[in-house]
């Protein structure tokens, strides 16, 4: 939430935000990737992740940073939405003759949507 206050809204007045609703954990290039979100009080979604280094067996996780960004575009302003996905590019792989892969972090769900079953 300390790095929730640090984004850059510009005229944007995002309210408070919501308790952070969290998603399973993914590990690339030695890194622990923990999504989150979080609706605001003014209608935006603050979404970012946290990062950080696992420790080694009796060692303490360690390099934690975080990252964060909100929008506007939510699954409760767009209501014909059947996801409400969120995505951030990690790094990039490089493959067999040059191929280059960009490694990207997507976390979301299924939206709730009126009248579905």
């Amino acid at each position: 939430m300390a790095a929730a206050a640090r984004v850059d809204a510009g005229d944007e007045h995002l309210g408070e935000a919501e308790p952070l609703l969290w998603y399973p954990d993914r590990s690339w290039h030695g890194h622990t990737y923990v999504p989150a979100t979080a609706a605001t009080s003014e209608g935006y979604e603050l979404f970012g992740y946290v990062r950080f280094l696992a420790g080694g067996e009796g060692e303490e996780p360690r390099d934690f940073t975080a990252e964060v960004d909100f929008t506007s575009e939510t699954a409760e302003r767009n209501p014909d939405w059947r996801l409400d996905l969120c995505e951030e590019v990690i790094g990039t792989w490089r493959g067999h003759l040059g191929a280059v892969a960009t490694m990207t972090l997507i976390w979301g769900g299924r939206c709730c949507l009126a009248g579905a079953s």
